[in-house]
């Protein structure tokens, strides 16, 4: 019997030991937490400079003031320069600064004629941390190091305590984003960018903020419901994207402008190519940018290549300036791009113009991730072919109008670098009606190179040509399309240019994801994140914010060798500390089969949609990916609204269709996809990595 005791003991002591143990590791990172704080205090420091500066070529003394703030293990520098005798003040906000075991510390001694210059700088970038004498700097260095030790050790400590199931509120680790002090000294800043003061580009919004605004996000103001120029939205894709886009070329009176990446001569581009070519005929102003090195390197289908080149050809013919696009040879399109990347040291070829606009009559816009092609339209026979897409309509004079004028001042740039397409020796430049015009245009227009066995083509492509039909009549499996309108709130349009420095979209993303209080629901082609956006996740999500993302699976991502590795690398880093708890970010592949049954048949090929739903209320729309082309070389444009109506319409799309067609990801295979077993995967992964910056 005692025997039987001691056995039934023996079992219940690991349980006894082990909740007490927990509760001692709790104890700990609160104590450990508190140690944090009391060297943070150490570090705050407000202090002024003279600084003697001879890197100009000659002597010039600058006041420099300094405030460094460190809460939440997180460092922040408001600086102001001023160069005596000078009223010009140049003020720069840095950080956050995280302080973890990533991040490097240095030391410069810079000081000339005994002036100040005893600094410390971190991760090798501005600003350089100045201090009067080398004792006190290397007194705060003492401060930084044992705070970096503390801080690594917390984030280690904190991810074994949430492994282990504790929540993240019983250890005051919530993440509000940016710690009270540094979202105060980013507040305080007021700074004038028409003087080129400098700042950082991540500060955060105001609490009450409902949709970004300021000088961070474009040129555009923001516009919101007011009795002179009401602002409406409806969503599109697929489909119905075909069907506005053909309905609104059919209405156009006055002008048409569209911007996109592919627009092929299949079924699709053909249909709307030769409506483009018929209202210039009628006299509407027109101006295309299509990237015409795209077709170059598309080899899926020659001809369609060939004769996509002949349909740029005709628009030209016609009078249509397209940009992006050189007259009768081939070659002549490598030179453009080998020049233009020579000419303009910040880009190269890998810099391409993504962004999707499609504006009539400077009245209604349609935006979004869709190209013109039969892929993004669902004119398939087969589901393998037929893409997920996410487009809005948009109606309202003043967002428009600001749209049309960027798009406007985008051309004018792109004249400039590669040259005006109104000089190629193709383009009609006579005035529409006259004979001179249309004499033009018989001699130079070209036709379309037909199939050796045309019965065998009409065969294949039957379905096209039928549900083109169809789409011209606004019929969508039987039913008649008409788009349900809403009207907004407030509404943004947001530009992205990496060459020049603009990050809008992305900018944009984090600052909503910081503000997210409930939920965020993520769709785009690709979850390649930036670890600016990893940490604002991560941030979200241990402060209780609901994150669901959805990307490509192997099966439908392009190219899947390449993109599916690197995402599917990223999982275990967003929600390794959440694990096992109410918080954790769930990832969600598309497979386009229906309830994410692996044997069942393809319904859709990629998800090429790129949305976003902050709390059931702010959505974002637009052609930016969460990859390096998108965030390092290429422009974009998003749109981001205030509406919950038609917010709860994606809502329901991302639950009710995109999730059906959709497998959830589980932490086991994230492990092994974050550290592939195979030794080739493994290799595989490394160069992708080291290659990253360019896919």
């Amino acid at each position: 019997m005692i025997f039987k005791f001691l056995a039934f003991f023996t079992l219940l002591f690991p349980l006894f030991g082990q909740s007490s143990y927990v509760d001692r590791e709790v104890s700990n990172f609160l104590s450990l937490k508190q140690e944090i704080k009391k060297v943070e205090k150490k570090l705050d420091k407000k202090k002024s400079y003279l600084i003697l500066n001879k890197n100009t070529g000659r002597l010039r003394t600058y006041k420099v003031t300094q405030n460094l703030v460190a809460e939440g293990c997180s460092l922040g520098i408001d600086q102001s320069i001023k160069a005596l005798k000078s009223k010009k003040v140049l003020n720069r906000v840095i950080g956050p600064i995280f302080v973890d075991r990533w991040l490097d510390i240095y030391t410069k001694d810079f000081n000339y004629n005994n002036r100040y210059g005893y600094s410390i700088n971190f991760n090798g970038e501005d600003p350089y941390l100045l201090f009067k004498t080398k004792e006190k700097r290397e007194n705060a260095l003492i401060h930084i190091f044992k705070l970096k030790r503390l801080c690594t050790e917390k984030v280690q400590m904190r991810r074994q305590l949430l492994n282990r199931g504790i929540d993240p509120l019983t250890i005051g680790e919530l993440g509000f984003g940016y710690s009270k002090k540094i979202r105060a000294l980013y507040k305080k800043q007021k700074l004038d960018w028409k003087k080129k003061s400098l700042v950082d580009i991540r500060r955060s919004f105001s609490k009450n903020l409902k949709v970004p605004e300021g000088e961070l996000f474009g040129d555009s103001a923001l516009f919101g419901i007011n009795h002179e120029s009401p602002i409406e939205m409806a969503l599109l894709g697929g489909e119905k994207s075909f069907v506005e886009r053909y309905r609104t070329l059919l209405g156009a009176k006055k002008s048409v402008h569209i911007t996109n990446l592919h627009m092929l001569a299949d079924e699709t581009g053909l249909t709307l190519g030769n409506l483009l070519l018929r209202k210039r005929l009628q006299g509407l102003d027109i101006t295309l940018y299509l990237d015409a090195f795209i077709p170059f390197i598309d080899i899926r289908d020659l001809k369609i290549r060939e004769n996509s080149y002949r349909l740029y050809h005709n628009f030209m013919t016609a009078g249509i300036p397209v940009y992006g696009f050189r007259c009768n040879s081939k070659s002549k399109q490598l030179k453009l791009e080998w020049k233009h990347g020579r000419k303009n040291k910040n880009e190269s070829i890998l810099h391409r113009h993504h962004e999707k606009l499609w504006i009539t009559d400077g009245k209604e816009i349609i935006v979004g991730g869709a190209n013109i092609t039969n892929h993004y339209h669902r004119v398939e026979d087969k589901g393998r072919n037929a893409w997920r897409d996410q487009d809005i309509l948009i109606r309202g004079k003043s967002i428009v109008q600001e749209i049309v004028k960027r798009t406007k001042d985008h051309m004018n740039t792109f004249s400039r670098n590669y040259g005006d397409p109104r000089n190629e020796n193709c383009f009609n430049p006579y005035t529409v009606g006259s004979k001179e015009f249309s004499d033009f245009f018989k001699e130079n227009s070209k036709e379309y190179k037909k199939p050796k066995n045309l019965e065998e083509f009409k065969k294949k492509h039957a379905f096209a040509l039928n549900k083109v039909e169809e789409l011209k009549n606004g019929i969508i499996q039987g039913n008649f399309f008409k788009p349900l309108f809403h009207m907004i709130k407030e509404a943004r349009a947001i530009f992205s240019n990496p060459t020049k420095k603009e990050l809008n979209i992305e900018n944009t993303y984090i600052e909503l994801i910081e503000n997210s209080k409930d939920e965020i629901l993520m769709a785009n082609s690709y979850s390649v994140f930036s670890q600016e956006m990893i940490d604002a996740l991560k941030r979200a999500a241990l402060r209780g914010v609901k994150i669901k993302i959805l990307t490509n699976g192997p099966e439908t991502n392009d190219p899947p060798i390449v993109m599916t590795p690197l995402s599917r690398s990223l999982y275990k880093t967003l929600t390794e500390d959440l694990h096992g708890t109410s918080r954790e970010i769930e990832f969600y592949e598309w497979n386009g089969r229906e309830n994410g049954d692996e044997d069942g048949e393809i319904n859709f090929g990629m998800i090429h949609a790129k949305y976003a739903v902050f709390d059931r209320k702010i959505s974002l729309v637009g052609s930016y990916n969460f990859d390096s082309l998108s965030r390092n070389y290429n422009t974009e444009m998003a749109v981001v609204y205030e509406e919950e109506k038609i917010t709860q319409k994606l809502v329901k799309e991302f639950y009710e269709q995109d999730l059906t067609f959709s497998k959830k990801v589980e932490y086991v295979d994230m492990l092994d996809y974050h550290r592939p077993r195979s030794l080739g995967q493994r290799i595989l992964l490394k160069i992708l990595k080291k290659m990253e910056w360019i896919l």
